[in-house]
């Protein structure tokens, strides 16, 4: 069952202003993308003034509710407050627009609906996703996931041994002791006779 719908008879005297509220559930429920969801805390309100122009439906409104995505350092909640525009225009669909196979600039600021009434659901849930940030932060100067101290290394390298008269990291030293094992194993007299040969 839709949550948002218009029915257009209810627009045949003139527009209409809607004040409809956007439950948290049913809003976790319809983002369908992995490391969004809604905030369940949030009470969020969905605002529009709907009209008629001829077969057309302009919607004009507000959205707002909080979401909560991943953020991209930390791996935490980070809390996004949307509060955006909300701007559509919804025609009817008639056999032409059916047998269109070439799109104008205009269409792509189009949707199609059917019968008497508008489903708003997908178009609320896709205005609410375009406000998500490509990369979410919990916060500005998040650090990120701590890294462990045995593969984050000295601050200075003065700890670190050298090679050739030169410090080197010493996450490199288990490299070293390879190298080593390795000069010590062509001394050997099996390896010295696998020269020979």
């Amino acid at each position: 069952m839709p949550q948002f719908e218009i029915k257009l008879t209810e627009l045949e005297s003139g527009g209409k202003d809607y004040d409809l509220p956007l439950p948290a559930a049913w809003l976790d429920a319809n983002l369908g993308v992995e490391g969004v969801k809604a905030d369940l805390e949030a009470k969020g309100v969905l605002h529009f003034y709907a009209s008629l122009s001829g077969s057309d439906v302009i919607v004009h409104g507000r959205v707002k509710t909080r979401v909560i995505a991943e953020c991209a350092r930390c791996l935490a909640d980070a809390p996004i407050a949307i509060d955006t525009d909300l701007t559509g225009l919804f025609s009817k669909r008639t056999a032409a627009t059916v047998e269109e196979l070439e799109l104008t600039p205009e269409d792509l600021n189009r949707v199609v609906y059917v019968g008497d009434s508008i489903i708003l659901d997908d178009f609320v849930r896709d205005q609410v996703l375009l406000e998500v940030p490509m990369q979410s932060l919990c916060r500005e100067d998040c650090p990120g996931i701590p890294v462990p101290d045995h593969i984050r290394g000295p601050e200075v390298l003065e700890e670190g041994p050298t090679l050739d008269g030169k410090r080197i990291d010493p996450r490199f030293a288990p490299l070293l002791a390879l190298k080593d094992l390795a000069k010590d194993s062509s001394t050997t007299p099996t390896a010295q006779k696998a020269k020979k040969k």
